[in-house]
């Protein structure tokens, strides 16, 4: 993505786990913040499939089988609230890049936790909406 050329790549991410279904994390890349150096020798840590500790755990397993059965590309899609809060923050941080408005090159969230990480906002220069012209409409 990086050699695309795109002004400006905005990321989101999700918890793997039973333990972090619910924390994402949305950054903002440009060319003073490179995605690919930042992704550059990032591998996924191996996990161990577990069920964590808790009788309503046990008895949802026993019911209804493994939670987060349904899954795309090893990822749980059992918690499609926290995709959608991800997804927001992620359009919310595109539109003020485009807008020439000042935001967070990254946050890291868990809507369980009352704790968020949020870097100082920055102004990204990307030419946004204006470098698209002038389109012309037909309403006919």
């Amino acid at each position: 993505m990086a050699n695309i050329g795109f002004d400006c790549i905005v990321d989101a991410g999700l918890g793997r786990t039973a333990a972090d279904f619910d924390r994402y994390r949305v950054s903002v890349f440009d060319r003073t913040r490179p995605i690919d150096k930042h992704f550059a020798g990032v591998r996924d840590k191996t996990i161990e499939e577990q069920i964590p500790n808790g009788n309503a755990y046990r008895l949802l397993e026993a019911e209804v089988g493994r939670c987060g059965t349904t899954e795309i590309a090893g990822a749980s899609v059992a918690a499609p609230y926290v995709s959608a809060i991800a997804a927001a923050v992620a359009v919310s941080r595109l539109i003020a890049v485009v807008s020439g408005c000042e935001c967070p090159p990254a946050e890291v969230r868990q809507l369980s936790s009352s704790k968020t990480r949020t870097a100082p906002s920055v102004r990204f220069a990307a030419r946004g909406m204006r470098h698209a012209g002038k389109p012309k409409m037909s309403l006919g």
